[in-house]
């Protein structure tokens, strides 16, 4: 492991999208850069809101304009606030990584286990009734 940088701005972007398409994999690699990344910004911003409560407010309206969503302003800022005031720390085992194939022809192509698929989206969008 390196040492550890604070990302700003133009790098921040660069960091999290750029992949090489000359490399094979280079896609799954991005993904662990976005996962450690994710894990970072949750974590300063935790801190942030602990020794400033307007932290989510600032957050939300930073995103507000390139946001695109049907919920209502309360309802993001209920659900970041949520986050940001619980003490869980965001783990490896919180992001859903799924198995398949990957081939490269032209481009990189990735094919999920069709039924693994199926499992995770019943458990994360279905409920067994009583």
């Amino acid at each position: 492991m390196g040492n550890s940088v604070t990302l700003t701005g133009d790098l921040t972007e660069k960091y999290v999208r750029f992949r090489d398409i000359n490399e094979d994999g280079s896609a799954t690699v991005r993904l662990h850069r976005q996962k450690g990344y994710l894990k970072s910004f949750i974590q300063r911003a935790k801190e942030s809101q602990t020794a400033d409560k307007t932290t989510i407010t600032r957050l939300v309206d930073g995103i507000q304009e390139k946001a695109i969503t049907n919920m209502a302003k309360d309802q993001y800022m209920d659900m970041g606030l949520a986050m940001l005031n619980s003490p869980k720390t965001m783990e490896d085992g919180d992001f859903i990584e799924l198995s398949g194939e990957i081939y490269q022809g032209k481009f990189e192509e990735f094919y999920p286990d069709m039924d693994e698929l199926k499992e995770i989206v019943i458990n994360l969008f279905y409920k067994e009734k009583a």
